[in-house]
């Protein structure tokens, strides 16, 4: 497993991610996730976790404008069959140690 900052040849694989994880009965796939990220919403604080050269998990936070020193979530996403296996846990230590 790597975390690592999103780079951005990663944000296909990102939306990917974010598609995958609303594939499922009960939700459905908002594409205000996919426009943030084709649009540049991308932020030194947005990480990625990659399982053999695949990216499984994503996850950012996002400045709050008025004071540059608070952030909040913007986005967690894991694929589902890579959840409840820490990578949710790690990626946001990785998050909080490097922000």
């Amino acid at each position: 497993m790597i975390i690592r900052k999103l780079k951005e040849e990663d944000i296909d694989s990102c939306i990917s991610v974010c598609q995958e994880c609303f594939n499922i009965e009960g939700y459905s796939y908002n594409t205000r996730f996919e426009n943030q990220f084709k649009e540049g919403y991308i932020t030194p604080e947005f990480y990625v976790c990659e399982i053999d050269n695949n990216i499984v998990g994503v996850m950012g936070l996002s400045g709050c404008g008025f004071d540059s020193s608070v952030f909040s979530m913007c986005t967690a996403y894991i694929k589902p069959d890579f959840q409840k296996k820490g990578i949710g846990k790690t990626l946001l230590e990785e998050v909080f140690k490097n922000t």
